[in-house]
């Protein structure tokens, strides 16, 4: 589970496009899952 703050910070790294979910989801320690669904809500606000 991301606390706000990281799942930002995954959101983030994701929309610079220097990693993969899998590699976020690595680097994180989720699901790749849990990574989808973070760039989900971070698109969804914007």
């Amino acid at each position: 589970m991301l606390n706000p703050w990281r799942e930002a910070h995954l959101a983030a790294l994701h929309a610079a496009g220097g990693h993969t979910s899998a590699e976020l989801a690595e680097l994180f320690g989720v699901a790749r899952s849990t990574v989808y669904r973070a760039v989900e809500r971070a698109t969804a606000l914007t």
